[in-house]
């Protein structure tokens, strides 16, 4: 019996970026198609003058890639090295959209690069149906963890975080805002991608860093 997943989602801008009036420049997009569901989320960075631009490109982008994907996987699987070798060319054709974009606006021609969208990218596709089923294919640049749980009943109640997993950034070095974006241009040394198997799992969640400090870490906040 496949699962019948529920999806939710929101973006709210965070204490600092409502200080310095900058907006929110997280952006998610979820699609499903016939037994494939894509949820992606891209965290648009606070330096770069078009971060939200690129996450809303980005997330969108992906998304449709990734159900389109998904139907592919329904229809004739390829194996599980052959969909990482997909993933990387879908990505680089979404990347090259862009940039033909911006050389046909006359007014970003000049000076406009990739990384004036600098964006982080997390995303998940999950098949309920074919080859695949039950498993979630998993797609990641940057500090955007996706975090996994099962359901557990304790008495009367339900242990909703029991099994935790956590599937995060590793690359973090001296810097703790340093991270890594689809739009650098050596974006693909810093790629993850990786099949987990869902059978036993009743939540996934995808978090920008900001929430993922406060779920992960908790934080002191104002009342």
């Amino acid at each position: 019996m496949s699962k019948e997943w529920k999806v939710a989602g929101t973006y709210v801008a965070g204490i600092s970026h409502e200080r310095q009036k900058k907006g929110c420049h997280d952006r998610y997009a979820y699609k499903y198609n016939n037994g494939a569901i894509s949820i992606s989320l891209a965290d648009g960075a606070g330096s770069a003058k078009l971060s939200e631009q690129g996450a809303q490109w980005f997330s969108q982008a992906v998304g449709e890639a990734l159900v389109r994907l998904g139907q592919r996987l329904l229809s004739s699987p390829p194996s599980q090295e052959n969909v990482f070798a997909l993933i990387v060319d879908q990505l680089t054709c979404i990347r090259e959209q862009l940039l033909s974009q911006l050389s046909d606006e006359p007014a970003l021609a000049l000076g406009a690069s990739l990384r004036d969208y600098h964006t982080t990218l997390t995303a998940v596709l999950l098949m309920q149906e074919g080859a695949y089923k039950q498993q979630a294919l998993v797609i990641q640049i940057g500090d955007s963890p996706v975090l996994s749980s099962q359901f557990v009943r304790v008495g009367q109640q339900i242990d909703y975080f029991a099994e935790v997993q956590l599937l995060g950034d590793d690359s973090k070095q001296e810097y703790v805002n340093e991270t890594h974006f689809i739009t650098q241009d050596n974006w693909q040394d810093f790629l993850r991608i990786s099949w987990q198997d869902t059978h036993n799992t009743d939540l996934i969640a995808l978090m920008s860093d900001g929430c993922a400090d406060l779920v992960l870490k908790g934080a002191s906040l104002p009342p």
